[in-house]
């Protein structure tokens, strides 16, 4: 699995013009390559966009996209503490990857507050 080291999942769900104040930016995994069933670790920045801080707690979620295949979901992370208007915030996951998983070439995609319990 490779991942271009500046890629980040670049998706924003949109309601009549809605952003997202939570942002998952620099995803990079450490690791170039992994194969079924190795342990990997994820390492991303939340940026908060918007113009408060964070109200209550949120979950970001750390996927693997393998196109027509979809996202399946490899870990989470539940953040508790608030995040200032404006700042930032570096996380990391660590998990195995599901030994059945196919090898290719795929994608990290991480999507902070993937549950929108911040209220934006």
């Amino acid at each position: 699995m490779r991942q271009p080291a500046d890629e980040v999942d670049a998706c924003a769900h949109r309601l009549v013009e809605l952003r997202r104040d939570l942002l998952a930016q620099r995803v990079l995994p450490a690791a170039a390559v992994l194969r079924p069933g190795d342990a990997a670790t994820v390492s991303y920045t939340v940026a908060n966009q918007g113009g408060a801080a964070t109200a209550t707690a949120w979950r970001d979620r750390i996927y693997i996209d393998r196109g027509v295949n979809g996202l399946y979901e490899v870990a989470s992370v539940f953040s508790s503490t608030p995040l200032d208007a404006g700042s930032s915030v570096e996380r990391t996951a660590s998990f195995t990857l599901p030994s059945w998983f196919g090898e290719g070439e795929f994608r990290w995609v991480v999507r902070a507050d993937a549950d929108n319990t911040i209220y934006e």
